[in-house]
């Protein structure tokens, strides 16, 4: 299961950068959008930014939300509380970062993608994959003797 969680960790930080860098891309070309969505000056690069930004923006939330169930699965499996916790904060304050996006995206252009927090997830449970477990000594008493 940890090697699921590492590759799906993976996967979604890839497609939250994709997101991220095709927002600033959106916003350093100045591309704009007809009323109906489309591109006004669809130029190949125009294009390409606009696509990374959607793509990114519609796979980002439920692949994150899928890392973050199969996160809170495998640190509750291997009974390591204190990843759960972290993950669980993560979790809180990326859904917070959401929240304030909402403040951003509606008062303007901004260089910076909506889902930009949700990137917190998928960081902790890349950590939890990588980094490892911790070996303490069996507690005294409970081994045969």
């Amino acid at each position: 299961m940890r090697r699921a969680l590492a590759i799906l960790s993976l996967l979604t930080l890839a497609v939250l950068v994709a997101a991220i860098a095709g927002q600033v891309l959106v916003y350093a070309l100045g591309v704009t959008y007809t009323p109906e969505g489309r591109l006004v000056n669809p130029t190949p690069l125009a294009s390409a930014a606009s696509f990374t930004s959607d793509f990114g923006g519609l796979a980002s939330i439920p692949v994150a939300f899928v890392t973050f169930i199969l996160g809170i699965i495998a640190t509750a499996d291997s009974r390591r509380y204190g990843w759960l916790a972290a993950l669980l904060v993560a979790a809180f304050f990326a859904f917070l970062g959401l929240i304030a996006m909402a403040w951003v995206i509606l008062s303007g252009r901004s260089p910076i993608a909506y889902q930009t927090p949700l990137i917190l997830i998928p960081l902790v449970t890349t950590l939890y994959t990588l980094l490892p477990a911790s070996r303490r000594p069996a507690p005294r008493g409970i081994l045969p003797r």
